[in-house]
């Protein structure tokens, strides 16, 4: 977001974000946690509905950043979690609960700058 710049610093090209959220690698028809992949761009997963995020995990915590654009405007979420102990509840924070919360946040983010 904001093409490179933090604080008044140019910190990345705006044409160095295009080319790390641009499909290197077609995956389109593959999915991982409960999201369809597009392709994958230089560290970025790109999925399906100009979504692209990144996560994470380690014992104990959990964290995805995600940015889609729609309609002129870029909306971001970032997850931080803390884990469970078991496989069973990695599978559904992954699989279920950070694709639904995602979904629900954008639709509102869409909604919000609509008004």
């Amino acid at each position: 977001m904001n093409q490179g710049i933090y604080n008044n610093t140019q910190i990345l090209q705006p044409q160095t974000i295009n080319l790390m959220q641009t499909e290197q690698i077609n995956l389109f028809g593959n999915a991982f946690g409960g999201y369809s992949f597009d392709g994958w761009g230089l560290g970025w997963p790109i999925y399906l509905n100009n979504f692209i995020g990144h996560g994470g995990a380690c014992p104990g915590y959990l964290t995805q950043i995600a940015f889609k654009t729609a309609t002129n405007s870029t909306y971001g979420i970032i997850f931080s979690l803390n884990r469970g102990a078991s496989l069973v509840e990695d599978d559904y924070l992954v699989n279920e609960f950070l694709p639904l919360m995602n979904k629900l946040l954008f639709e509102e983010a869409a909604t919000l700058a609509a008004i």
